[in-house]
């Protein structure tokens, strides 16, 4: 994409230098802007991709699956895409919704579940590495349990503690994520933020306003500071950062059973 390569272009270099030189298990989507701005689109299923297999493209979209019931699969992820309405990442869910039929994966069938495991990762432009504006992950759930239901309940908790980006760019100075969390949460200054001289304080407190920890960052020297909740239950904190021992910023922080 750097070098304006097109989606269609990108796949077929992926496809002609495949690492194991076996391009035909591959599936690929890409979504980018070209040179005007204009959203394009290109998708790719190898031919030994496991049956049902298939992908859909669209302006600005691409699904792909293999292992599948059916085409129904895709078709209904591409419907709650598009007739969802609200930020791009509630679109995102709603398409995570429509694979929320027993048996999507074909293996989970016998589980009674649509699948093993779920998660949603969405970054802005200026997000971080490791430090995307939303980054959910139900890597496993006891028997029985939809791991796409496990999801949603985390995004909506997920969407009650953030300003839509889309909305209110400006109001996002100081980034706590991921929230949900499981075992730890990174506090990240964003460059637009006023940089002070003194060291800042982070006070994470329970609901009963209790201090369960606290840390110190220098936003001159490191603008991101990794703080452990594992020895805390889960439930919800409210993370405060205090710069010349004045409150700037106080954050709710919810903290997940760690499976």
């Amino acid at each position: 994409m750097v070098e304006g390569m097109s989606p269609q272009e990108i796949i077929d270099w992926l496809s002609t230098h495949d690492a194991q030189n076996n391009p035909a298990v591959r599936q690929y989507g890409i979504v980018d802007f070209d040179s005007n701005g204009h959203a394009r689109s290109a998708g790719f299923t190898g031919v030994n991709c496991m049956n049902y297999k298939n992908h859909i493209t669209g302006p600005n979209y691409a699904i792909q699956g293999n292992i599948l019931l059916g085409q129904q699969i895709l078709d209904s992820i591409e419907s709650r895409f598009l007739n969802t309405e609200g930020s791009f990442a509630e679109k995102m869910m709603a398409a995570l919704q429509g694979a929320n039929v027993i048996g999507a994966d074909t293996r989970c069938t016998a589980n009674g579940t649509s699948s093993l495991s779920a998660f949603i990762r969405i970054a802005r432009p200026l997000d971080p590495i490791g430090g995307f504006y939303c980054d959910l992950n139900v890597p496993s759930v006891p028997a029985g349990r939809e791991p796409i239901d496990s999801l949603q309940t985390l995004f909506d908790a997920w969407l009650g503690t953030v300003v839509g980006f889309e909305e209110k760019p400006e109001e996002s100075e100081i980034v706590i994520y991921p929230n949900p969390a499981s075992s730890y949460f990174k506090v990240v200054s964003r460059q637009s933020i006023v940089v002070s001289r003194h060291p800042v304080k982070i006070i994470i407190s329970n609901m009963l306003g209790i201090k369960v920890d606290e840390a110190e960052v220098n936003w001159q020297e490191n603008r991101m500071v990794k703080i452990d909740m594992s020895a805390y239950p889960p439930g919800i904190y409210f993370v405060t950062v205090f710069e010349n021992e004045n409150p700037a910023i106080t954050k709710e922080l919810i903290i997940i059973p760690r499976y």
